[in-house]
């Protein structure tokens, strides 16, 4: 039905699939009012994780995952000795950083633009090779 209504459909990936092509959900999205910017920012907290406090935790507001932020001036580090209890993506949003294990087994460079995985449980560590900042996305199951 969304379909007839539009010509094509919404992408509704992270939608109920009952919820995907229901004609009442097309038309509220129709009726989408703004917030105040003000109202859009997400909470966050220093992350309990970080070793050194440097890592801000976003809870986003979706059961699927949260955010990470993580600010370091050149020379500063950041690890988590315990490792996430879960997947992990990390982007670096500005300049350089060496990710490293934190028992030395493993270490990459990684610029602006780069991404990387990190696997469950694995402790590592951030260290800024120039000032830097790294956004993640991860889930603890």
């Amino acid at each position: 039905m969304v379909s007839r209504l539009m010509g094509e459909r919404i992408a509704c990936g992270l939608s109920a699939p009952a919820e995907r092509n229901d004609a009442r959900v097309f038309l509220e999205m129709l009726r989408y009012d703004t917030s105040e910017s003000r109202r859009l920012g997400l909470a966050h907290e220093t992350w309990t994780k970080s070793a050194s406090g440097r890592t801000q935790l976003f809870r986003a507001p979706m059961d699927e995952f949260d955010l990470l932020n993580t600010k370091l001036a050149p020379g500063q580090e950041d690890a988590v000795d315990g490792g996430i209890d879960g997947p992990a993506v990390f982007v670096v949003t500005h300049g350089e950083v060496t990710l490293s294990r934190t028992d030395g087994a493993q270490e990459e460079t990684l610029r602006q633009g780069q991404v990387v995985f990190v696997k469950p449980r694995t402790p590592f560590r951030l260290t800024a090779v120039q000032g830097a900042q790294v956004w993640g996305a991860f889930v603890e199951v």
